[in-house]
């Protein structure tokens, strides 16, 4: 049996740190997020089965992008002709923003609300005209993996790493009751490796299906004895969300707990507490 032949751009990322472990039978070409676009590298993304950009421009969340910049955009150009098919990293942003706990579907409207989300829809509609059917999308929800210290950082688990490293404690502006939807970075690596290996294309929520109070789950993650809240603040500020992720679980049989999610939590807390006792804190 041939392997499925992959290429991964973007292996220094975040995101990507552990996700080789959960792919079998999968042959991979690194490329970083530089060197994709050399000439010599172009017939080696035309040849793969599957492309997959793990990395993200700076600039995603601080400007409304023009599609030329857009990488993601640039290697679907590259794959129009070709017969592989490109996997697209997307967000739950692309839906909008609530205070109300609304479960959203794929098939529901996408409303920017910020630079962030409304260059992601443009990238999704964009790949979608480029590529058709060699694509898959995948609007992934929070996502929980190890603590981060990285400069310019600016995401859910770099704001705790770097609020408790920093000041010792993580101040909250939204309603501890406050419910969203969050995942583990290693469900995400199994459901990408599903489709890498199964040759899937489509449009997919990545989601536990069930949301979660945010005052539990960063008790689990920090430690109930470091988190202050804002009541002040806290009334203007719930934003609150689920996605269905019943179409990924019919299709792959991939499933996730609150069991799962807790243990996840707690290993993250378990290594951010490693990080403080290296740095006396």
């Amino acid at each position: 049996m041939n392997n499925t032949k992959c290429v991964i751009i973007g292996n220094d990322s975040y995101l990507f740190h552990g996700f080789s472990d959960k792919l079998v039978d999968v042959d991979f070409y690194y490329l970083t997020f530089n060197d994709w676009r050399t000439d010599k590298n172009l017939e080696i993304l035309q040849k793969a089965d599957a492309v997959i950009n793990f990395a993200i421009s700076p600039d995603f969340s601080t400007r409304d992008m023009n599609s030329d910049e857009i990488i993601d955009i640039q290697i679907a150009r590259i794959l129009k002709d070709a017969n592989s098919r490109f996997l697209f990293i997307s967000s739950r942003k692309v839906y909008g923003t609530n205070k109300e706990c609304r479960t959203y579907k794929e098939d529901d409207a996408l409303t920017g609300f910020d630079f962030y989300s409304k260059n992601k829809i443009k990238t999704e509609k964009e790949l979608t005209d480029i590529l058709g059917e060699k694509l898959c999308v995948f609007r992934v929800s929070n996502i929980i993996g190890e603590p981060v210290l990285r400069k310019n950082y600016k995401t859910f688990i770099g704001w705790i790493t770097e609020s408790i490293v920093n000041n010792g404690f993580l101040k909250i502006t939204q309603s501890k009751d406050a419910q969203k939807d969050f995942i583990t970075k290693d469900f995400l690596h199994k459901a990408i490796a599903f489709f890498i290996g199964n040759k899937i294309s489509g449009i997919f929520n990545v989601s536990a299906g069930f949301p979660v109070k945010i005052g539990e789950l960063l008790a689990d993650m920090a430690g109930k004895e470091k988190i202050i809240f804002d009541d002040a603040a806290s009334c203007s500020n719930s934003e609150q969300f689920v996605l269905d992720n019943s179409k990924l679980t019919y299709l792959t049989g991939l499933t996730f707990s609150p069991q799962a999610l807790k243990q996840g939590c707690l290993k993250f807390n378990e290594l951010l507490s490693k990080i403080c006792q290296r740095r006396n804190i």
